[in-house]
């Protein structure tokens, strides 16, 4: 059972995460529900480690960037995001569009390295750092959750959340039979591609990065852009050159300690049993 003052304390960080001009007591603590009293006190010992300041006028709490150096610090020392840039890099040069590169961990998937490859008006970037959708991302739902048990991927996709358009795009999965559909797809052609599921009027491709060794799924890579420009005789195009970078950063992403321990026995029975559902799915169909 969590410490109920460190879960109090990352309640209050990820409040004030979302805020540039600074949160007051009061709101505080009527948005986590808690007594002022108590976070009164909790802000003072987060200020005294140097992870929240107070406006010296306003009075308003803010975080500070300690956070972000942690952070920036232990994805330098994952030793992946340095060394897979000039494949993001040449990739982005080839398609011409946004090429990012996501990392599994447990059970969500983020965003930690990207390459703009656009020099048009119109620029797809997205916030990064952020957890990637599951449900309507060519990152998670197809090319990531397809690699896992479906009861496994539908958990994840149901725990994280559904939204429906104008959240997402038109194409996006609204049900779970939807979202099995669309997974089995993927299973077959070994990429994800997908059409204003994202958002409307956006496009991508991606793929999985796999330990060469144990097959599990270390990360993704994508590409994603306007549909205007990503018509889907260009994805078809860049399906070959996703793959040789994919090929490229799973050799990388296999070389930190951090990503290779994530469970590759397990992964490897997961990626075991749904090749052979999949030739037997099929197989039955083209009888």
């Amino acid at each position: 059972m969590a410490n109920p003052l460190v879960a109090s304390a990352f309640e209050v960080v990820g409040l004030l995460s979302k805020s540039s001009e600074g949160v007051c007591l009061g709101a505080i603590s009527d948005s986590l529900s808690l007594p002022k009293s108590g976070v009164h006190r909790l802000l003072g010992q987060l200020m005294e480690i140097g992870l929240v300041r107070q406006g010296v006028e306003s009075g308003r709490y803010f975080l500070t960037l300690k956070l972000l150096s942690l952070a920036f610090g232990h994805l330098t020392s994952l030793g992946v995001a340095d060394a897979a840039s000039p494949f993001l890099d040449q990739l982005a040069s080839e398609s011409g569009e946004l090429v990012r590169l996501a990392i599994v961990e447990a059970d969500r998937l983020v965003w930690i390295a990207k390459a703009q490859g656009s020099n048009s008006g119109l620029i797809y970037d997205p916030q990064m750092g952020a957890e990637v959708p599951l449900f309507c991302t060519a990152s998670g739902l197809y090319a990531w959750l397809c690699h896992l048990f479906d009861r496994e991927a539908v958990r994840l996709v149901l725990e994280q959340g559904i939204f429906l358009p104008p959240q997402a795009g038109p194409n996006a999965p609204a049900s779970v039979v939807q979202l099995l559909d669309v997974l089995e797809q993927s299973r077959f052609l070994g990429y994800s591609l997908v059409q204003e599921c994202s958002a409307p009027g956006m496009s991508a491709i991606a793929c999985a990065l796999k330990h060469p060794n144990s097959g599990s799924v270390l990360g993704i890579v994508s590409i994603g852009g306007p549909s205007i420009r990503l018509l889907r005789e260009h994805l078809d195009d860049l399906i070959e050159p996703l793959m040789a970078a994919a090929s490229s950063l799973d050799a990388i992403c296999s070389t930190s300690p951090y990503l290779s321990s994530a469970h590759p026995n397990i992964m490897q029975r997961l990626n075991w049993f749904n090749t052979l559902r999949i030739r037997i799915f099929y197989g039955l169909q083209n009888q």
